[in-house]
Order: structure tokens, then sequence, then C-alpha cells
């Protein structure tokens, strides 16, 4: 077969009806043979829900709980331990990490540059995945596979509208000699919740070109987001009504050579750009008048992956890869200086899959990371899956994961300023800090008929964490050090 012939049609299968998935081990593998749980949402689901945004979409995953602390912020849990800002679950968007240094390492969900009506499929990985993934993978992986280019012509226009809310979209396809590109425009807008302030407006756009020559296939995506959304409350002074923007960009290169017909090597360069304006006016004792103070954040990450598919025989097949990420995060309001804190993020991994006999398979694999200021962790992890009958499934596994603190929890000394002068301290970070770590077992089932008339998914695990980092509670001491914020 052609190679280039079976680079498309490897790309297609992940697409189809056949439920082949990536997000368990970088390899494509079918449900019955990952290394995990792991629920996909198609498009056809995700349009037939009629759902506005992704943490809405995340309602239908078992394990995700998702609540909204106003009608554009949010929040997502995976049995209940992530946090407001949902650090502990990694997202990616077409193979791009998303979660953000500048909110603490979870998700922006609202500033996230990506329509619904973009999304070809969701797939979530429901547990601990540092051995593939690296850090954020900490309790599970949610992987965004947007539309692909399509070779023929062509133009969808999506409008819709209710009681407060109105959204517009135009996506279009076409094809320049051996290139295909795509090009989509989104609008949203809501007066949001009853009785708060969180009316929201979001333009974004999003370019696709992928081109094919032979054994290569090149890729260049970018796009953008501008956001406004209401903040504050009308009743309280120290947090006054106000409008915050966010203005998010993204560019992305990849590049995949077709080795074999099964093999390939994939390179890939990223970057992200957050900028976050929340400015108000805070009433101070000393003061006659309100005072300016600002919670601005300006974000930069920068990243390169290499990753590497190779089959040894029928029966076995390897994954392998390096990566290594630099995040910036500028905030006077989150470190009580103008000066960016910097981030440097290594890692290496290695997953093996081995076909013991027709019904036995065997997954097992590390990830070795080195977080700059926290040192080098290793991240193993085994899985077996026994096959009952045909669409039927039993795995056992055995993994370890991590997670490194971010910026904010280590180095945070946010403070209240006006005009750059401090006014008072809110949070100290601790740069003594470990990572958390989690050690998971489980036991699960997969099976579905053949006519798809059921299908059924269940995990059991018991998950074994420590080193958990949190925000307590301390009592200023009379010296000229600060207090400062330990783990619990």
């Amino acid at each position: 077969m052609h190679a280039a012939h079976a680079a498309v049609e490897a790309e297609q299968l992940y697409y189809s009806d056949i439920p082949v998935v990536l997000s368990a081990s970088r390899l494509p593998q079918s449900l019955l043979d990952s290394p995990g749980a792991v629920t996909v949402l198609d498009s056809e689901l995700i349009r037939s829900t009629g759902y506005r945004n992704v943490p809405d979409l995340l309602r239908l995953v078992p394990g995700f709980n998702v609540a909204w602390l106003r009608g554009w912020w949010g929040v997502v849990n995976y049995h209940g331990l992530s946090g407001e800002y949902s650090n502990r679950v990694l997202v990616r968007i077409d193979d791009r990490p998303v979660n953000s240094e500048y909110w603490t390492g979870g998700i922006d969900w609202m500033s996230l540059p990506i329509d619904v009506d973009d999304i070809e499929r969701i797939e979530v990985l429901r547990g601990s995945n540092s051995t593939s993934f690296g850090t954020n993978a900490f309790l599970g992986v949610i992987n965004i596979r947007t539309h692909l280019p399509d070779a023929t012509d062509g133009t969808v226009v999506k409008l819709s509208g209710g009681s407060g809310v109105g959204d517009a979209s135009v996506r279009t396809s076409f094809a320049a000699g051996a290139a295909n590109a795509q090009l989509s425009v989104g609008h949203r807008s809501d007066t949001g919740l009853d009785n708060l302030v969180d009316d929201s407006r979001t333009d974004l756009f999003n370019l696709r070109v992928d081109l094919r020559r032979a054994q290569d296939t090149f890729s260049i995506a970018l796009g953008g987001l501008h956001s406004t959304a209401g903040e504050g409350y009308v009743s309280d002074p120290f947090n006054p009504r106000r409008k915050r923007f966010s203005n998010t960009s993204y560019q992305q290169l990849n590049w995949t050579r077709q080795l074999r017909e099964d093999d390939e090597l994939t390179l890939q360069w990223y970057h992200n750009r957050e900028d976050y304006q929340d400015e108000g006016l805070l009433p101070l004792l000393a003061s006659a008048s309100p005072v300016p103070v600002d919670n601005n954040r300006l974000a930069d990450r920068n990243g390169v992956e290499l990753h590497y598919q190779l089959h040894l025989g029928t029966a076995l097949r390897t994954a392998w890869g390096v990566d290594w990420r630099r995040d910036e995060l500028s905030s006077r309001a989150f470190f009580g200086t103008d000066a960016p804190m910097i981030r440097q993020t290594r890692r290496a991994f290695g997953q093996i899959e081995w076909r013991v006999t027709p019904q036995l398979l065997v997954n097992t694999g590390t990830m070795a990371e080195r977080v700059s200021g926290t040192g080098t962790r290793v991240s193993p992890r085994l899985f077996a899956n026994y096959e009952l009958t045909a669409g039927q499934v039993l795995r056992a596994g055995l993994s370890t994961a991590t997670r490194a603190p971010n910026l904010f929890e280590s180095f945070a000394r946010q403070v209240t300023t006006s005009q750059g002068a401090p006014l008072d301290i809110n949070i100290l970070g601790n740069p003594n800090l470990v990572p958390e770590r989690i050690r998971a077992s489980e036991i699960g089932y997969y099976g579905r008929s053949q006519d798809r008339r059921y299908e059924a998914d269940v995990r059991v695990y018991r998950e074994a964490l420590s080193n958990l980092v949190a925000q307590i509670e301390v009592t200023p001491r009379a010296s000229t050090s600060p207090p400062v914020a330990t783990a619990m």
C-alpha cells in the first residue's frame, strides 16, 4: 500500500464509527485494547445534545462533575478532586496541551479558542495517565479532536438563539492542489445566569492547512479568541462588578513522515499565548475614594514534541517520544512583581503493546519527567486486557502518576495592588512543595454487542494519594518574613 494512502486511511480510522482511540498509550488502539477506561463522545452525539460548550459535554462522561460558578466559568472535576481550576486533569486540543499556568494549571474553558461545532470527537481517559502525557494527567486526560480539512469544497453555516443567548458559526473547507484547508469563525453571546454579573461575548477563529507530499504530511494551524465577561457582584464593594477580557492565540506546526505502512515519525511545535485583563476599584479605609486594582496576567507557552511509532513484528508495537516545554507567566497580582516566572518541563516516554495470545494483550510503559524546581519523577504503568468473547474484554492494571506544583502554588505572592503599589498580601506560595503522587490499581470490563444495542464500561479502582497541595489559613507572625502556606 502506498505510504501516503496508508496515512490517509489511518487518519480516517480515528474518525470512523470504529472505537479507535489515542488517549491511552499514544498508539491507535480499539477500546478493547486500551490500557484503561476511555469514553468517546463522537460528533453525532455532540450535535444531538445541543450543548454550547465543552464542560456541559463532559456531563456525559462517567465520574465527571460539572458546575458553574458563573455563566461563563465552568468547573470540571473527575470524582470530585480537581478543584475549581481543574488542574489535575490534562486537556489537549489536536495534541496541543492547553492547561494554563495563568489559570493555576487548570482550564479557563471560556478562553479556549474552539467552537463546539468544530469538534469531531472527545476522548476521555478516566484514570491517571502521567505515563503517556506527564504531570497534568494526574487523574485523567481529555483529548479533543477537531474536524480535519476536507478534500471537498464546502461551507457550513449555523445560526442559533434563545432566551439570552445567540450563536453563529461558519466553517468552510477547500482544496488547492495537494493542500486541504479549513477556516472556521464563531461567535457566542450570553446574558448569563439570573442575579449574577456574568454576561459574556466571545469571538474566535481557527485555520488549518494540511499538505501531503509522498511520505510526508505537513500541517499548519493557528487561531485566536477574544472574550468579554461580567465579573464581581453588585453588593460586594471588595469584589465590584466589572469586565474581564481574555485574548488567547495559538500557532502549531506538525510534520509526519510515514516510514512504513504502519510506522511513523511525528515532530510538533506549538505556541500558546493567553492575555487576561481584570481591573476594578476597591475601597480602602485610608482613602476617601476607591483605588484602581488589577488582576492581569500574561502567559506564554512554547513546546516541542517528537513521537515515533514502530511495529516490531505482528505481535509487538511500540511508541516512544521526548518533549520540551517552557512556560512563562507575568502577573503582579500573582507574584508581587512584574518579572516573569519561568518553568521548563522535559519528558521522555516509552510504551509497549504486546499481543501475547490472540486473547491476551499486555500494555506497559513509563514516563520520566523533570519539571524545573521539583526534580525528576518516573511514572510507570502495567495493564493486561483479556478478550472473553468478540467485543467483550476484562482489563486489570497498576499505575503511578505525579503532578508537579504549578507556578502559583510554588511562588505565589498574591497581593492587592494599586497603580503598582502593594496594598495587601492574600496568598503566599511554598517553593518547597513536592509533586503530588497517586498509586492506582483497577479492574474493568468493556463490552458491546455487534448490533450496538448495548455498551457497558465498568471501572473499579483504588487510588492512594500523597503530598496533596492545598491552601491553608495561617496566622501572620511578628517578623520580617511573611507567612508561607504549606501543603496538606
